[in-house]
């Protein structure tokens, strides 16, 4: 949508203006009389912008009048309707699909008609590549993508993987050809999962009979609904730390492929799974001292803190969180959950310290909210977001828990350039 953002050039300096006047007022003084600024801000733009809008103007709102402005501080839902681009899609016979201020919304909508539009086109000019129910990868390569001829135009279809009812008795992969390159990317890697568990035998069995007596009364405590859905999900989380280390988008096309990974995972699988699974009894136990640590604090005293880190804590063991992070990430999240209970013992000594560290926190979630992102992932969430989102914790670990150590650089600043 960012293109569309900035209308035709001849209403483009009246857009400016119905900007500027959503601005909060303490920055609106500053630029008074907002035609004015308009005018002056547009005339430092190119005969075609590119990029944002709202940073575009912001920087030169900025930068002209010596304000502080972001683009957090417009408020383009109060735009007239003129204002606002509208996107109306045609079917092919110019009946309207829909129609609405937000494309994405539109895209979202209409995604599922989409595909099967593209697949019916598609399947035009190459033998029926669409299956139900495979059980094994028993074809020899899956095309990244199927070129036909449609209307004048060319329409690529995208082959994947789709897993179907995910978590279920019902669960089965299917060949689906998706409209955009996005949607593959999104669901192919989860169906090559699912078919490389089929392909090797479960150790869940093997598993649950050799955890100690401790883990397992441990392990009762998890998001997880009982131990045989912790271990199923380390089981997967096992199969992703293999596929995504052989290719790093996680996109395999062909049968030698497929046969490597599942070598691979059967070779690595229960080593994994019981790191896995003992990680994951040492985070609980933190969690359980994080736990008894609020229980200490007074509640009236420190309410907003001890709301925050509860809220916290259940972001960083929501279900399947083991597949969600990944299992490399879990020894950094044991270090993000002993991080609470630290911060609660510092804020008990030094309430003063805390609030100031609470400001920057507060600074960071703020940006990485108003570029879209929340805790936790929405997902399939754009890589840049899940790599901030885990820079948030290490920034929570300097400001908190120093002792602790953070696996990278992280600073406000450093944030704010991931976010770019």
């Amino acid at each position: 949508p960012e293109p569309f953002e900035w209308l035709v050039p001849g209403l483009r300096l009246e857009l400016i203006t119905g900007l500027i006047k959503t601005l909060p007022k303490n920055i609106r003084r500053q630029v008074v009389p907002a035609a004015d600024w308009a005018a002056k801000a547009a005339a430092t733009l190119p005969e075609t912008p590119q990029g944002n809008l709202l940073t575009t103007v912001a920087k030169a709102l900025q930068s002209l009048s010596g304000a502080i402005v972001t683009a957090e501080d417009f408020d383009p839902l109060r735009l007239p309707d003129h204002l606002r681009m509208t996107y109306r899609v045609m079917g092919s016979t110019g009946k309207n699909m829909g129609t609405d201020k937000n494309l994405e919304k539109l895209q979202r909508g209409l995604a599922a008609k989409s595909r099967d539009a593209v697949a019916e086109v598609a399947e035009r000019v190459t033998s029926p590549l669409e299956r139900d129910g495979l059980t094994s990868w028993d074809f020899a390569e899956l095309p990244r993508t199927v070129d036909a001829q449609h209307g004048g135009n060319t329409v690529r279809a995208y082959p994947a993987l789709v897993v179907t009812n995910p978590g279920t008795v019902r669960q089965e992969v299917n060949i689906r050809l998706m409209a955009t390159e996005a949607d593959q990317k999104r669901e192919h890697p989860l169906g090559t999962r699912a078919l490389v568990i089929a392909a090797v035998p479960s150790p869940a069995k093997y598993v649950q009979e050799h955890l100690t007596a401790q883990e397992k009364l441990i392990l009762t405590q998890s998001p997880y609904p009982n131990l045989s859905a912790l271990i199923t999900d380390a089981i997967a989380a096992s199969v992703d730390s293999v596929l995504f280390s052989m290719r790093e988008d996680g996109m395999i096309f062909q049968k030698a492929e497929f046969e490597t990974l599942r070598d691979r995972v059967q070779g690595a699988i229960m080593d994994n799974i019981f790191d896995a699974v003992s990680q994951t009894a040492r985070i609980l136990s933190a969690a359980r001292d994080a736990t008894k640590a609020m229980a200490s604090a007074n509640p009236m005293t420190y309410l907003a803190v001890l709301t925050q880190e509860k809220a916290h804590l259940e972001q960083l063991l929501q279900p399947n969180f083991m597949s969600n992070a990944g299992l490399a990430r879990l020894p950094r999240i044991l270090i993000y959950v002993r991080a609470i209970t630290m911060r609660i013992q510092r804020m008990l000594e030094d309430a003063g310290r805390d609030r100031a560290a609470t400001v920057e926190l507060d600074q960071a979630l703020n940006l990485f909210e108003a570029a879209g992102g929340k805790i936790p992932l929405a997902p399939h969430s754009p890589a840049s977001q899940v790599r901030v989102r885990w820079m948030i914790e290490e920034f929570r670990v300097s400001l908190f828990a120093q002792s602790l150590g953070t696996a990278e650089p992280v600073s406000l600043q450093r944030i704010k350039k991931a976010l770019g």
